[in-house]
């Protein structure tokens, strides 16, 4: 593997914690859509 620059490892990092942000942001979306899905079913019944 060639050696990476400074600004090399910090644009990787900064993209590794977006991607973290990223697949947070995804589970948080799922779990209000699942939570409004629930409500939404209560008030069909």
């Amino acid at each position: 593997m060639s050696t990476l620059t400074m600004k090399q490892v910090k644009i990787l990092n900064l993209l590794k914690k977006a991607e973290n942000c990223v697949e947070r942001l995804e589970q948080v979306r799922r779990e209000l859509e699942d939570s409004l899905s629930e409500k939404n079913m209560k008030k069909a019944a």
